[in-house]
């Protein structure tokens, strides 16, 4: 276990002979081919795979480009937040870079990750530097600030990430400015690229009024602008976005009809061509009103923009509109048609028998349509088909393929399996999968798949599924640049732990855990409560598990430490329970360091177990915490804790110091007070006394009170008080006695003589209650004394 520590400890990665392959390269591109696994190495002791640094891997040196820059920019909002030193401004500037070049365009980027980019940003530009070097000076030049602008412009983001998008975008751009107003030799105003790239930002963060405003601004002033036309597109996208945002879709169309408006103001003939080129780029979106409003043009339609139209219809299974395009396509068909027609035909059910009907019709009018027809038909078919989640549309479009003699290629494979998967053919899918041969890739566009891929393999009633297929498909999700989606990452880490595969989860989880904001650790958490709270996992387990997750989710809240703790108090481990509470005393954000609640509920764990070591090392802590004051309930554990260990003299010191308190003594305080004097010296008189001006004092004695005074006389042996007091207890209270009234009396007599006693007495005057108690039971202890086996535990 202790190189699995050491790879949080030391702050590197590790490789894993048998899988994540992934880390023994610094750069990887967009595509990844599937690969024959490598063969295993195991230890036989464990069955964990064998794991080696990556600073020891034959490249000599250290390999840290899986943490994407990501790190030390956590590390900056920890120290800004705990009013700390943040790291280097180079370091930071390093991460910054590599974040953008590596993850942005390639994962959806969620609030928490735009947060760390734009603080680090912002935290760079607020660095006094008359002359920077290295990656800072890297940072502040022209080149950083357009490729972080055109880098965003790519990137996806969560809803509520878009407000931080937009700030971060415009500071970037406020930089290009600046730089170039200052510098002769360049003009005020960006080049295309970057201008486009802050248009596409402000348009889908929720700007488009603004973006709009300086499109036009900038139509008029820039020369030679023919490849502009996505400015346009991206504004409408915007609109319709917002308008979906805000419930009112219905103000899209006219929303697009103004934009089409300006640009006629800017010079722009919105002819043919131009109407297909709108609708090429409006295609890949989800946006109808849009793209419906530029395609009622007064103007005439292309045969590629009804294909284009046809396309976006059936994948959003517009089915009647598309059949209303289809009417509209020329008698005299081409192979840009043939597909689109086949597409719709299969998506509207027609058999196999029919469509190998309708492909001889085109064919007899234009041979071409046959002689250039390829796979990529089919898998063009399959793509949508699988985007339906119909999984007998891809297969009769695979039965097709071997009808017209089409040869699959490595894609089609790759359909086949997403299709299998989808229709919950696991099984089968993991066959067809370990088939595939070397020349397969995948790509980003497989990202949402394998995530899906790798949680249904991972599940209990696919665990006969060989794991090294897993492991396969974690490197491929990995080598193509793709995120784990927090509930996929959760699933595998849950099966790794079952499998008690812990370094695997270690390797897994270094690299990327600092890329999930607060939300998605919370999912990630999971297996790991789930596997500690398992009373079946014997408590060695228990704890290397935990120590797996303090080491790997360090910000774990201390309400979930809080619960952490308990278990092990509930395994009869209070030291484990008591190291818990001491790693959340170590930690300097209050989210995490314990609370009074906290403490409290150790002092109860350590009273379940009476471990007056445990006892004395947290009441220290106590002592020197500045941070939290002892309450009445952190007193009233303590004194349950201290009586339990044996030390009442102590616990009666405590009561004392509640008496004397700002806050002063609770119910809870006088329960516990007469159960500290069932073994105080004095208890018998403190007890009596207490009961007496209680009564003087006409104050409410209720049941828990009343049950917890008879123990406290029962304790010392006065079984005839106890008794009378038994008898009075309904005049006192207002209640009758229970069961626990009792179970009080009988398990605080020390002696088996008195219990024997009191047994004798209870038959007679309460037997209903006497037989009801007597269904639990009872068991001896090493002295040869009964106790009932009914729970009078007392909480604070």
């Amino acid at each position: 276990m202790a190189g699995m520590f050491n790879t949080f400890l030391t702050n590197k990665p590790f490789v894993a002979s048998r899988c994540y392959r992934h880390f023994l390269s610094s750069t990887r591109s967009r595509s990844h081919s599937f690969r024959p696994l490598l063969s295993s190495q195991r230890r036989h002791i464990f069955s964990f795979p064998s794991i080696r640094r990556v600073t020891e891997t034959n490249t000599g040196k250290h390999n840290d480009t899986s943490e994407y820059g990501s790190k030390p920019m956590v590390q900056l909002i920890h120290a800004l937040e705990q009013q700390l030193r943040p790291p280097p401004p180079f370091i930071l500037a390093t991460g910054f870079m590599r974040f953008i070049d590596k993850r942005l365009g390639q994962v959806t980027l969620t609030r928490y990750q735009v947060e760390l980019l734009l603080r680090t940003f912002q935290h760079l530009l607020s660095v006094p530097s008359k002359d920077p070097q290295g990656s800072l000076r890297e940072f502040l030049e022209l080149e950083n600030f357009e490729y972080t602008l055109e880098a965003l412009a790519r990137a996806d983001f969560t809803p509520d990430a878009a407000e931080l998008v937009n700030d971060l975008a415009r500071i970037a751009m406020g930089q290009i400015r600046r730089i170039r107003e200052r510098t002769p030799e360049l003009t005020p105003e960006p080049g295309l690229e970057v201008f486009k790239s802050y248009i596409t930002v402000l348009s889908s963060t929720g700007f488009s009024a603004d973006a709009l405003k300086l499109t036009i601004a900038y139509w008029k002033t820039t020369p030679d602008l023919s490849n502009g036309l996505s400015l346009w597109t991206d504004i409408m996208k915007g609109f319709a976005k917002e308008g979906r945002r805000l419930g009112a879709e219905q103000n899209t169309p006219s929303k697009v009809t103004m934009v089409l408006g300006k640009m006629k103001e800017c010079g722009i003939t919105l002819n043919t061509e131009r109407q297909e080129q709108l609708i090429s780029m409006l295609a890949d979106s989800n946006y109808f009103h849009a793209i419906k409003t530029v395609a009622e043009l007064p103007v005439e339609k292309s045969t590629a923009t009804n294909v284009h139209l046809l396309k976006f219809a059936l994948r959003h299974a517009m089915y009647s509109w598309a059949a209303t395009i289809v009417g509209s396509f020329p008698p005299y068909p081409t192979p840009e048609t043939r597909d689109a027609l086949l597409l719709f035909s299969l998506l509207r059910g027609r058999s196999s028998d029919s469509i190998c009907k309708q492909l001889d019709e085109m064919t007899s009018k234009n041979p071409e349509i046959r002689t250039t027809m390829s796979i990529d038909t089919i898998n063009m078919i399959i793509e949508y088909a699988n985007l339906h989640k119909q999984a007998n549309i891809a297969q009769q479009a695979i039965q097709l393929a071997q009808t017209w003699n089409l040869t699959p290629n490595a894609r089609t494979s790759v359909l086949q399996i997403h299709s299998l998967v989808y229709s919950g053919q696991i099984k089968e899918a993991a066959e067809l999968f370990q088939s595939l041969s070397s020349d397969v890739e995948f790509d980003l566009s497989d990202v949402d798949f394998l995530n899906d891929f790798v949680k249904q393999l991972c599940l209990v009633e696919n665990s006969s599924i060989d794991f090294d297929t897993v492991n396969t498909l974690v490197d491929i999700l990995q080598g193509v640049g793709g995120r784990f989606d927090p509930m996929t990452l959760s699933t595998l880490c849950k099966s790794l732990l079952h499998r008690g595969d812990l370094e695997g989860v270690s390797t897994l989880l270094r690299p990327i855990i600092d890329t999930f904001d607060p939300l998605e650790l919370q999912k990630i958490r999971l297996p790991f409560l789930d596997y500690i709270k398992d009373m079946d996992q014997t408590v060695d387990n228990a704890w290397e598990v935990y120590e797996l997750l303090n080491l790997a989710i360090p910000t774990t809240p201390v309400s979930t430490r809080t619960m952490l703790m308990n278990i092990f108090f509930e395994r009869q481990r209070p030291d484990l329970a008591c190291l818990v509470f001491g790693h959340m005393r170590q930690k300097g954000d209050p989210n995490i360091r314990p609370t009074s609640y906290t403490y409290a509920r150790c002092f109860q764990g350590i009273a379940k177990c009476a471990d007056s070591d445990s006892l004395q090392l947290v009441h220290n802590m106590l002592k020197l915490d500045l941070q939290v004051a002892p309450t009445t309930k952190i007193r009233n554990s303590l004194m349950l804790a201290y009586a339990a260990c044996g030390l009442a003299d102590q616990a009666m010191r405590i009561f004392r110091d509640i008496l004397h308190s700002e806050e002063g003594p609770s119910e809870r305080t006088l329960v516990i007070f007469f159960r500290v004097c069932e073994s105080y010296g004095n208890g018998r008189e403190e007890a009596t006394k207490m009961m007496e001006k209680l009564k003087s004092m006409d104050i409410l004695i209720n049941d828990d009170v009343y049950n917890a005074y008879v123990g406290a006389l029962g304790g010392h042996c006065e079984l005839e008080l106890a008794v009378q007091a038994i008898k009075q207890m309904e005049s006192q209270t207002g209640s009758a006695p229970t069961t626990l009234t009792l179970v009080n009396l009988y398990n605080s007599l020390p002696y088996q003589f008195w219990k024997d006693q009191a047994e004798e007495w209870a038959q007679v005057a309460y037997p209903e209650l006497w037989e009801t108690i007597g269904q639990s039971g009872r068991t001896t202890d090493e002295d040869g004394i009964q106790h009932l086996n009914i729970d009078r535990s007392v909480k604070a």
